[in-house]
Formats: C-alpha cells, structure tokens, sequence
C-alpha cells in the first residue's frame, strides 16, 4: 500500500508537469498535445511503479496518463503567460514530491542516515526551490499585462 502511494504521487507529479510541457510545446493542438503527453506519462509512470512492485507500475501509469491529460488540457484553456505560471507551480510540486518521496525511501531503507542528515536534506530541498524560482524567466517583465482604462 505504501508502495502505491508513492508511485501514485510521484508519477501525479510528473504527469502534470509533462503534461503541461506538452501542453506549452504543443499549444495550437490540443489532440497532440495530449496523445503525446499520456504517451510519455504513461512510460513515465510505468518506470517508476515497476521499480516498487508490479502493482504499483500499473497504478503509476493509469495515474499519469490522467495527470497527463489533465495538465494537457488545462494548458489549452489559457493564455501563454498563465501557462507558464502554472509550468512554475508543477514543476515546485514536482521538486517537493520527489525530495519527500526520496526521503521516505531512504528513511525506510537507513534510518540512521536520514536521522543525521535530515536538516541537509531539508536544506538542500530549500536550495532547489529558490535555484527554479531564480532560474525561471519574470513572466510579468517580459509580457506586462494589458490594463484597459475603466470608463464610468
């Protein structure tokens, strides 16, 4: 059961943010976007599930086909600049995810090390997020958003 969970929030994870990156890459068609990111979700998804248990690779990959869909589709129905925002917002869950699921199975596997070096862990992950926030372009800078005057 813990096995299952793991893949499924990892593999959610990485679902929605292949998804998205579809999503972006592939704008003008919805169709594709989608086949290629349940494509390359499932896989995804697969390859993290069977490194646990055979269950557990059907349940990644049922999982990140529908994540995959899911951020596919959310891409379609806005603009560019929102687009890259929720890019942002995936990619931290995805960084968040995969540092607690890295975690967890080390926790599992040598407890002694995680218990000393957990505040490492934790820093590291801290160091992670605001290298993606400092590495991610300023959307708001480069397409300022159209304020029309209000007229009473």
């Amino acid at each position: 059961m813990e096995q299952m969970m793991i893949t499924m929030t990892l593999s959610m994870s990485f679902g929605l943010v292949i998804g998205v990156l579809m999503g972006i890459i592939y704008h003008d068609n919805l169709l594709l976007s989608i086949l290629m990111s349940m494509g390359i979700s499932g896989l995804a998804g697969a390859n993290l599930g069977l490194r646990l248990h055979g269950l557990a690779g059907i349940e990644g990959f049922f999982t990140a086909i529908m994540a995959g869909m899911m951020g596919s589709m959310l891409v379609g129905m806005l603009s560019m600049r929102e687009t890259i925002i929720i890019f942002l917002v995936s990619s931290f869950l995805l960084t968040g995810t995969s540092m607690f699921s890295v975690r967890h199975i080390l926790y599992r596997s040598c407890e002694h090390v995680i218990r000393k070096y957990d505040l490492l862990l934790l820093i590291a992950t801290c160091c992670v997020f605001i290298i993606t926030l400092w590495m991610f372009p300023d959307v708001l800078e480069q397409n300022p958003p159209s304020v029309k005057p209000l007229h009473l």
